[in-house]
Parts: C-alpha cells; sequence; structure tokens
C-alpha cells in the first residue's frame, strides 16, 4: 500500500480493489473511509443513504446529484 500525502495535508493510504463493488462493499461497511467512484455504482448506495457523496471531480457538477459542489468548488485546484 501506497502512502499519499496531498494538497489539503491529508495523509491517505492508497488501497486498490478490483472495481467499484468491493470498494464499495468496503465502504459501507465502515472498513474504508473514503473513495473516487463511478456515479452509476455509487448512486443507488447515496440515494439509500448508505453513502455520502462530498464532492464531484467533474465539472460542471452532476444534475443528478443537486448540491453537491466539485473539487474545484470547494476550495482545491
Amino acid at each position: 500500500m501506497m502512502h499519499i500525502t496531498n494538497i489539503t495535508g491529508m495523509r491517505m493510504v492508497h488501497v486498490p480493489f478490483r472495481g467499484g463493488p468491493p470498494a464499495i462493499t468496503e465502504i459501507i461497511a465502515g472498513r474504508v473511509d473514503m473513495m473516487f467512484g463511478n456515479l452509476a455504482e455509487i448512486l443507488p448506495h447515496i440515494r439509500s443513504g448508505a453513502v455520502r457523496p462530498i464532492a464531484f471531480t467533474s465539472v460542471p457538477p452532476s444534475p443528478v446529484l443537486p448540491g453537491v459542489p466539485t473539487i474545484a468548488d470547494s476550495g482545491l485546484p
């Protein structure tokens, strides 16, 4: 595993998964704190309340989830 300290100053550990579903399972179980995921895969879990979106990496933000900012809108380049 690789430790990453990014421009936010947060220290993260990269945990590779074989696709979105195993990563989502770990997010829901609380064994992983965050992920960058595919909206189509994670959307049902967002709608059910099992996971909470923080920001989009795309510009502009998705109209599917109004109110969820982009990372740039959150103050990061």
